[in-house]
């Protein structure tokens, strides 16, 4: 502001009523000297034509009014008045006359004379009490604002062109856990996670682009992640971006539910393989295989290990390993249970043990603390294998990396070690059971073939018996009486009777050594009845039994060996002669249907307990002692028969009612 030189000739006129602004001229000693229309009105004081002898009454309260000035050298006017210097856009509040109170903002310069000596000053001055008005409300309303946005509920930013933060509030803050200066001003690609998503949401958000739900993770202080959504909206002022607001939603617990799902689908259907897989697991060292190859992917881990408590309970055995390095494995291929390592402290303890970091170990285990750098591995988890308060063994899982274990880690390994623990149970009796199997197998075979032996050996004198019996009754020798006719007939009949014996003998032993040969072919089986009928005829009469043969058409036959299928009707019908008594039915019934074909001996004998009809098929088994002991026989012929049939392709069953007689049923294919 120029210095301005007071020139007293200068009288009130229009010339100052015609500024918009409130003027007033006063001298050195503060006096009035000039004013305008306008700073009369701002001052409430009505017009005056300006003469000097006027006097403004009431100005800052400064003035009196006649003239004579007030010492208060805080107002701006004093202010120049003693030093010369100008004041500009100062604001002051005034109160008029009527007591109401106004805002001005005051521009004051000094007026000096010719010689440079201050003669007064000019206040030019003008209203702002309506700006100030507005500018305090809206000063209220951005504080509002501005209360709102760190308050609001909902997670807010603001990004700037550059990428950079320019506000957060309260809730973003709290969400990622930062103070307001770790997190404002910071660039925005600083919290988020993935490479390919910063990338693209600065281009974005840089670019003034709008977002709806964009999915995004954050880091936060402590180093967890958020799982977010994003939406923005953009501020433009007259067409240019200013920034974007964001709005940030926490999807972190929905996001991490989902996850957990499809972890358990997924777990779930390991189970369900690792159950399929075990099913058909016949050794231990087949489940210890399956277990690894399923829990080792499922769980994340670096290596595994399955090993079994042996037979005297002193040491553990490894069944199978994965991921072991093999001068470690021979090394630890075996070790005692009183070792003090996760894996026997699991089996001593029957908990499951989870380290999950390196100072986990050595805290627990000081003494083997080289152990994990020998394996490579951070993070360990042992779950023993019991069965039924038994522990088996025990399942180890390493870990290259240090691993917090999950409530639901540690579920999913407990029912991998159940279902692993229930297979190597299954497969150890299985193998017992193989084992047992083996040794009577080799028994049977021992037996068999002393049978087998045995019986040949025997038919070898009994032959030399038959002949020279034979011999003496022709009279080759001498001359021979009745008497000893009748006892070389009983000699004969006794050769007979042991050689048949002999000979069901050989053919069991024969039939369980699987050395039986069948010629199968097409049989008639009218030729078979042709064949049995002077086989059993002499005894039918002797016991005085009628005899009958129904549907044995001519055009009905059977796949069979003849031989065979001879002996085994031989063996039912000769039973059914020896079980009748005298007097008694013997009928031979046969029946087609579908492809195969029903042979039927019934007799009208004692009849057989349904208890004991089973036990009838089985070796050396005789039905009633007191029935049977004047009969020929040691129990193999039913025996043998059923085998042959099953050999056949057909099979042999029994009914029968106590009392009323029993039934054979031959089945063979038509």
């Amino acid at each position: 502001m120029s210095t301005v030189v007071m020139d007293d000739s200068i009288r009130a006129g229009d010339l100052l009523d015609l500024l918009p602004a409130a003027v007033y001229v006063c001298d050195a000693s503060g006096v009035i000297k000039r004013y305008n229309r306008r700073a009369a009105e701002l001052w409430g004081h009505a017009p005056c034509c300006g003469d000097t002898d006027q006097r403004f009454c009431g100005a800052y309260r400064l003035y009196h009014m006649n003239g004579t000035p007030l010492p208060h050298a805080d107002t701006p006017m004093a202010e120049v008045l003693r030093t010369g210097v100008p004041v500009r856009d100062q604001e002051v509040e005034i109160e008029r006359p009527d007591g109401s109170r106004v805002t001005v903002l005051v521009n004051i310069a000094p007026l000096r004379n010719e010689l440079g000596e201050l003669v007064g000053a000019v206040n030019c001055f003008q209203d702002i009490t309506e700006r100030k008005a507005v500018e305090s409300a809206l000063r209220s309303s951005e504080k509002e604002l501005s209360d709102f946005f760190d308050n609001a509920a909902v997670a807010l930013h603001w990004v700037g062109p550059d990428g950079v933060i320019l506000r957060a509030n309260r809730a973003e803050l709290e969400l990622l856990g930062y103070a307001r200066d770790e997190y404002v001003g910071h660039p925005i690609a600083e919290f988020h996670v993935d490479a390919p998503v910063i990338e693209d949401i600065l281009r974005r958000l840089t670019a003034g682009e709008v977002l709806h739900d964009y999915p995004a993770r954050l880091r936060c202080k402590d180093g967890s992640i958020k799982h977010v959504l994003i939406d923005s909206s953009v501020l433009r002022e007259q067409g240019e971006f200013r920034h974007t607001r964001c709005f940030t939603r926490d999807v972190t617990a929905s996001v991490r539910l989902a996850e957990l799902r499809e972890r358990a689908h997924a777990r779930t259907v390991v189970l369900k393989e690792l159950a399929v897989a075990l099913s058909g697991a016949a050794t231990p060292a087949n489940v210890a295989e399956a277990v690894l190859a399923h829990a080792v992917d499922a769980l994340g881990a670096s290596s595994g290990v399955i090993l079994s408590v042996s037979p005297d309970g002193a040491e553990l055995e490894v069944i199978q390993a994965r991921g072991v390095r093999a001068d470690l494995l021979a090394a630890w291929r075996s070790f005692p249970l009183s070792a003090s390592v996760p894996l026997t402290d699991a089996i001593r303890r029957g908990e499951p043990i989870f380290l999950e970091s390196l100072a986990d170990w050595i805290e627990l285990y000081p003494e083997v603390a080289s152990i994990p750098e020998q394996v490579g591995r951070h993070a360990h988890l042992v779950e023993p294998l019991i069965v039924e308060n038994r522990t088996l063994g025990a399942l180890g899982l390493g870990f290259d990396a240090p691993r917090a274990f999950s409530e639901e880690d540690r579920a999913f390994a407990l029912v991998i070690a159940q279902q692993c623990a229930q297979a190597l149970e299954r497969a150890k009796l299985f193998e017992a059971e193989q084992r047992a199997r083996q040794e009577a197998e080799r028994a049977n075979r021992v037996k068999t073939d002393f049978l087998a032996m045995m019986s040949h050996e025997l038919r070898t004198p009994l032959n030399a018996i038959a002949g020279y019996a034979q011999l003496i009754e022709m009279g080759v020798h001498g001359p021979v009486t009745e008497a000893q006719l009748e006892d070389l007939r009983r000699i004969q009949r006794s050769q007979h009777h042991l050689l048949a014996l002999i000979n069901d003998v050989l053919n069991f032993a024969k039939i369980e050594a699987g050395h039986v040969e069948f010629d199968i072919q097409d049989v008639p089986l009218s030729q078979v009845q042709q064949n049995l009928e002077p086989l059993i005829t002499p005894q039918l009469h002797s016991k005085q039994l009628r005899y009958e043969f129904r549907g044995w058409s001519g055009a009905v036959g059977v796949r069979a060996d003849p031989e065979r299928l001879q002996q085994i009707l031989l063996n039912l019908l000769s039973n059914a002669i020896k079980f009748t008594p005298v007097g008694g039915r013997i009928t031979v019934e046969c029946e087609v249907a579908d492809g195969t074909v029903s042979i039927r001996v019934r007799d009208t004998g004692h009849g057989i307990p349904a208890e004991r009809l089973e036990r009838v098929f089985e070796p050396f088994v005789q039905l009633d002692r007191s029935l049977t002991a004047q009969q020929e026989g040691v129990g193999l012929g039913l025996a043998i028969s059923r085998d042959l049939a099953r050999a056949m392709g057909g099979d042999l069953r029994a009914t029968s009612v106590v009392g009323e007689g029993s039934t054979f049923v031959l089945t063979l294919p038509g």
